[in-house]
């Protein structure tokens, strides 16, 4: 499976995020969702063409991080 750098590095961020207890829970949500809508962004990206099974993980990680929540409807 071909991982993609840009969105690895915004997943770590987000796990730094979730773990800074020294930020307020509102600014965290706020970064989240953020970094959230650009994973969201660049996996909808079709010149990237990602595998389905990247896309499945990566999806899968933003629900260890962010709950159920973060599924598309």
């Amino acid at each position: 499976m071909k991982l993609d750098e840009q969105i690895e590095f915004w997943l770590n961020q987000m796990k730094e995020i979730v773990n800074d207890h020294s930020r307020p829970e509102k600014q965290k949500a706020s970064d989240l969702d953020d970094l959230e809508e650009q994973i969201k962004d660049r996996l909808d990206d079709l010149k990237l063409n990602f595998e389905d099974e990247y896309i499945e993980d990566v999806m899968g990680r933003l629900v260890e991080l962010r709950g159920l929540d973060s599924l598309p409807n």
